[in-house]
Formats: structure tokens, C-alpha cells, sequence
């Protein structure tokens, strides 16, 4: 803890000031799970809290998250009347329904693109085709050099879908020899899945 720097009130200042003039903030509000759950239904806790969660989540400039490691649902009992804040729970990976903010994994946006790609690939009659799907990517060949050419119709139509702001984070790469036949991959620029 030595090591760590204290707060100046210049620090405090220029964090207050560029606050301030944001055009958009996330603000994560991470709710610990003592085990000791009585603070969560404890009137005089309710009482803070409860106009501060408001105030923050009524700014239309914030995106406000709780996440906690309970269940979405006994958060939601508690807060979920507050409009605009935005649940996680189970350490970040179970969102409310009534959210108002929307969180693309890449696990379901690769699904997309497959099915995007399947439509793409049944326009243009590439041949012989076959995939391989992984988590963060999509590779995509043909058998010999004739499919080449659609292949890259292919590959133009598909690198026009993931400019979208949809698919932002996304890439096509092009064209490459992968075990022997000709191949493209549709990856994500990030590898990691993202969290809340």
C-alpha cells in the first residue's frame, strides 16, 4: 500500500474538471459481496444510496453499471426501479433485461458473421467451401484455385459488413494459403471476450 500515491487536491481538481466536461462517462459502481447482505436492505444504506444511484443514472451523459456477484435478479429487486442503471451480476457476466445499455460479446457477433458470411458464400456459388470457427475467429478456404476469385467477391462483400459500427473491432484479413487452399479469416482485433 506504501507504494501507492495519494490523491493531491490538484488530482482531485482536474478529475472533477474533466468530469465535468465529458460528452459521455461509464461509471462502474462494483458492489461487494461481504457475505453480510444486511446493508443491501438496510433502510439507512437505502436512504444514501439511493438518491446518488438515481442522480447518476438520470444524467443522460452516464452509462452506469452495478456489478456484483450476486444474481442479476436479487440486484434488480433492489435497484431495478431506478431507471437507467444498468445491472451485471455474477461477477459481470449476467445482465438485466431491463438494462438500457447493450453489451455485444464477441461470442454473439461472430455468430452473426457466420451467418453473414453463409448468406455472402450461397450469392456468389463459391464452391467446395468449409470453415473453421473459433472463439475470436472465422476461417474461411476453397478446394484449388478456381474458387479463388469468388473467394475474394467473398471477402470485399464481408470486409464492407464489419466497417458497420455494429462490427467495429472487427477485421477481414486477406486472402492466404492455408493448407494448401486458398483462405481468408474474419477475426477480431481484440482476442479477448469482453467483460463488464
Amino acid at each position: 500500500m506504501s507504494d501507492i500515491d495519494y490523491m493531491t487536491p490538484e488530482d482531485s481538481r482536474k478529475m472533477r474538471e474533466e468530469y465535468s466536461q465529458a460528452k459521455q462517462r461509464l461509471i462502474f459502481i462494483v458492489h461487494e459481496d461481504s457475505g453480510d447482505p444486511w446493508y443491501l436492505y438496510d433502510e439507512d444504506y437505502q436512504e444514501k444510496i439511493n438518491p446518488v444511484l438515481s442522480s447518476l443514472a438520470a444524467d443522460p451523459k452516464n452509462e452506469v453499471w452495478m456489478v456484483t456477484s450476486r444474481r442479476v435478479e436479487s440486484v434488480e429487486e433492489i435497484y431495478g426501479r431506478i431507471g437507467n442503471l444498468n445491472l451485471a451480476g455474477n461477477n459481470g457476466v449476467m445482465f438485466s433485461n431491463k438494462n438500457k445499455a447493450r453489451v455485444d460479446l464477441p461470442g454473439v457477433l461472430i455468430g452473426e458473421l457466420a451467418n453473414k458470411a453463409s448468406e455472402l458464400m450461397e450469392g456468389v456459388k463459391i464452391p467446395c467451401h468449409s470453415s473453421t470457427n473459433k472463439r475470436d475467429f472465422i476461417t474461411y478456404f476453397v478446394e484449388g484455385e478456381e474458387g479463388k476469385s469468388d473467394l475474394e467477391v467473398m471477402r470485399k462483400k464481408l470486409q464492407d459488413v464489419v466497417r458497420t459500427e455494429r462490427y467495429k473491432g472487427w477485421e477481414v484479413k486477406d486472402i492466404i494459403k492455408f493448407s494448401q487452399f486458398p483462405a481468408f479469416q474474419v477475426k477480431a482485433k481484440y482476442s479477448d471476450t469482453k467483460r463488464i
